[in-house]
């Protein structure tokens, strides 16, 4: 069994990555009224990266109320944009200004290998999120998918085919979205179109969790290989993608990640740990990101990878949504139950009530696309913990008891052995786990994740 490596609070530390998190606060501090004032008294630069937690965090609400004093007062946006990831009521509003693409421009042109023409993709865009001309990459095409003739357009330039100097003569790729991703592969298979008409080789998938069964349906349908992203878009250059060597999450170098513990604001002593992220210079030059909390939870993998140093991670999903045994004289902090693994477990279950996207209703589709109706919560009664797995069905469980109760049986034994400490935990009575089923149309469930 090989050594386990140190864990550090930070992931990706290196001395380009310092030159740029000194220029990122320099750039603040001149420009931003919101960190003049906070980091004033910063006048010397940082000589190591984990120096960055001497700094206060940066929480959503203040994001959100200090909004206008975090914009810097050298640059003009060209870009606000929308974040639809919460559950609040309100989306978050960012801003960019011009250049703020370049490098992502350039991050892409390196997957260019010498020679090689390099690969046009088919880039699936929300138009309600906003449009960002700036991020706009040569070679990717950039399409809404919200109405019928969106649909057919796709179908024409994944079909056509091309001479831009420097790349492939057809479309290789698919990115965005998975909502997206699922709207355009249903709507294909609903028409019957025919895959190998395409010349599909990647589809990468981005925003929400990508579970097993969509994985098996993407590939099988556009026989390609399936990339998984995870990234805010509120904090440019907080971008992971998996290792093609251990199939892990990895982070690129133009964000600076740490880790917290969940309960406090100290560095994660083990795996698991609430994700803290900074943004670097030149990106987020207009809404400088610095320390951000972002509400997610990660866990960083016991396993080595043959092909990096550090370890990679997985996404457990948001701090709000998770189970979690606090620490104790037994051992440290664990998390029992995920909004991530609840997806995926609940994810093949076809009784469950879905919420629509609204973006499909333009489309024709006549299978139902969008969130599941579930809803995870916690209470303690009796002194015990009680963890409640909420569930708004398709059928009525009232009108359908014997089903509905062999549903529910299904459903709790597939929690329990997707994660075991859960399962251990309710069998030593800590914790209680129960599934409640409601009728259609009777609740406001719906899990984004």
């Amino acid at each position: 069994m090989p050594a386990r490596r140190r864990r550090d609070t930070t992931i990706g530390r290196d001395e380009r990555q310092l030159l740029l998190l000194n220029a990122t606060l320099s750039h603040a501090v001149q420009h931003t009224p919101f960190y003049a004032e906070r980091f004033g008294a910063l006048t010397q630069p940082l000589t190591d990266v984990v120096q960055l937690a001497q700094l206060p965090l940066l929480s959503r609400e203040e994001l959100e109320s200090h909004s206008l004093a975090l914009l810097a007062r050298d640059r003009v946006p060209v870009t606000v944009a929308m974040t639809s990831g919460t559950t609040r009521p309100r989306p978050l509003v960012t801003f960019r200004s011009a250049g703020e693409g370049t490098v992502r421009n350039m991050l892409f042109a390196s997957l260019a290998a010498g020679d090689q023409p390099r690969p046009l993709f088919l880039h699936l865009v929300n138009a309600g999120h906003g449009f960002d001309v700036d991020a706009a990459i040569p070679g990717a095409f950039q399409v809404p998918l919200e109405r019928w003739f969106h649909y057919q357009a796709v179908l024409d330039l994944l079909e056509g085919s091309y001479s831009f100097p420097g790349f492939a003569s057809r479309v290789g790729g698919l990115a965005g979205a998975l909502r997206l991703l699922k709207a355009l592969t249903v709507l294909c298979i609903e028409n019957d179109v025919d895959p190998g008409r395409f010349e599909i080789a990647l589809v990468s998938s981005s925003s929400d969790h990508l579970t097993s069964r969509w994985r098996g349906i993407l590939s099988s349908y556009w026989g390609a290989a399936i990339d998984d992203v995870y990234g805010l878009s509120e904090v440019p250059g907080l971008y992971a993608r998996r290792c093609l060597a251990c199939n892990h999450f990895r982070f690129s170098p133009l964000a600076v990640v740490e880790r917290l513990e969940l309960g406090s604001d100290a560095p994660a002593s083990g795996p698991i740990g609430r994700l803290v992220a900074t943004s670097l210079f030149p990106l987020a030059a207009m809404q400088p990101v610095i320390r951000y909390d972002t509400g997610d939870v990660i866990e960083v993998a016991l396993e080595a990878c043959p092909w990096h140093e550090e370890p990679g991670f997985e996404l457990l999903g948001r701090a709000s949504q998770l189970v979690v045994r606090p620490a104790s004289t037994s051992g440290p902090s664990r998390v029992l139950l995920s909004s991530i693994l609840l997806n995926e477990v609940l994810d093949s279950i076809p009784d469950i009530a879905v919420s629509e996207y609204g973006f499909t209703r333009g489309l024709g589709l006549k299978a139902s696309i969008g969130l599941q109706k579930w809803k995870l919560q916690q209470s303690v009664r009796d002194g015990v913990p009680d963890v409640e797995l909420g569930l708004e069905l398709r059928w009525s469980p009232r009108e359908h008891p014997g089903p509905a109760e062999a549903l529910r049986s299904e459903v709790r034994a597939r929690v329990l052995a997707a994660r075991p400490a859960l399962g251990r935990a309710v069998d030593e009575g800590g914790y209680r786990l129960t599934v409640q089923l409601h009728e259609p149309g009777s609740t406001d469930f719906w899990a984004l994740v």
